[in-house]
């Protein structure tokens, strides 16, 4: 078994689902309509082609990757991480912010032993963030943070300052929980930052930023963030890392940056189609240590384990203004236990988000039940 699977984790994910859904009610009351738990700021979606490398070693001709060449309709979300709608790059006392962003694939057409029964039978999720680690190490970590963030609903907070309150207070040595506590606080650090990390600032002392800020979300790499089988002896972490990205400043001073430069960049068709390329680092089973590179999604692989090239996903130009369209995109539903059972999510934060990303389906369907997201006829 490469999970280590704590006694008390079950509970804590009831919790949180429990508190997820208390959020929801708080944040969007009365008929407003719900929006996602996280993510809930999409830029657009778009359409993709995802296609397996023409020529790949045997040890990867698996899942969604088991034909060579073969290419798949896709639907991209492009959106920001956090929990509520704001601007994309947001002014403060302390100065612009810069924040997590998300990109979710969902390739049509997958045949394949799927990892559960209920929801879409032909589809595989791939769900990525633009830095290489979650904040969160565990379960144990994202219950602490839950409760923060309810207390910060009630009160209309939104930064979770309460989870920081496990952090030492200087007069005694920290203990593991500490530790992942600032571990959290320095990732949270590198991911508001605006301050690329170069020969020119790197000793400024500022928190450097995972990547520089992009100008549209195609200039972003996106990171799975967390362990997936590939296959039942085999391991990965992926990524989707662009061909190309432009030299672009991003415009910050609007609040929809994002969504604004990625329309103008699938408008421009002399500057052809956006081309990605997806990669992951591979690994043995037995080369792994369970509870540093598979419970602790704070941790980060070596870097010197490279990224084998998988597939490429190409956007072509095109426009997604129409209302119609947003809605269209809004009802799309994105989880990384949609898809084959060859790519299992591994780990707590992975165990955790099956159920939570399922309340969150429940919660935007207009007619659910809290836990039963079958029942939500609008449900895609």
């Amino acid at each position: 078994m490469i999970e280590n699977i704590p006694a008390d984790e079950s509970d804590q994910i009831d919790a949180i689902v429990d508190s997820t859904l208390r959020q929801l009610e708080i944040r969007y009351p009365g008929d407003e309509r719900a929006l996602r738990a996280v993510h809930a700021k999409g830029h657009a979606c778009v359409r993709a082609t995802f296609k397996v490398a023409d020529e790949l070693d045997a040890r990867y001709r698996i899942g969604v990757f088991a034909t060579p060449g073969i290419g798949f309709d896709t639907d991209i979300r492009f959106s920001n991480a956090a929990v509520l709608v704001t601007p994309d790059s947001p002014d403060s006392e302390r100065g612009r912010s810069h924040g997590s962003r998300g990109v979710a694939l969902k390739l049509h057409d997958v045949i394949g032993p799927r990892l559960r029964e209920e929801g879409e039978s032909d589809t595989q999720d791939f769900l990525m963030i633009n830095q290489p680690v979650f904040a969160f190490a565990n379960v144990e970590d994202y219950a602490a943070l839950s409760a923060a963030l309810e207390r910060d609903t009630e009160t209309r907070a939104s930064n979770g300052a309460g989870f920081f309150s496990r952090m030492p207070d200087g007069t005694s040595p920290p203990t593991p929980l500490q530790k992942r506590a600032a571990r959290t606080f320095d990732i949270i650090g590198r991911i508001r930052s605006f301050t690329a990390e170069t020969p020119e600032n790197k000793e400024d002392g500022k928190p450097k930023a995972f990547q520089a800020p992009p100008a549209s979300p195609v200039d972003n790499t996106y990171f799975g963030a967390a362990p997936f089988q590939l296959g039942e002896n085999q391991v990965m972490r992926f990524r989707l890392k662009p061909a190309a990205r432009s030299n672009d400043l991003p415009n910050v001073e609007s609040e929809d940056y994002l969504r604004e430069a990625l329309a103008r960049r699938l408008a421009d068709t002399a500057a052809g189609d956006v081309i990605f390329e997806f990669g992951a680092q591979v690994r043995s089973m037995n080369e792994l240590a369970p509870d540093v590179d598979i419970e602790d999604a704070s941790e980060q692989w070596p870097e010197t384990i490279p990224f084998v090239h998988l597939a490429t996903v190409t956007i072509p130009c095109q426009q997604f203004s129409a209302d119609g369209q947003r809605e269209a995109c809004e009802a799309l539903v994105f989880n990384p236990w949609n898809g084959l059972e060859a790519h299992r999510p591994l780990g707590g934060i992975n165990r955790l988000r099956k159920p939570v990303y399922d309340a969150s389906v429940s919660a935007r369907c207009p007619h659910y039940s809290r836990r039963n997201v079958s029942e939500c006829p609008d449900r895609q």
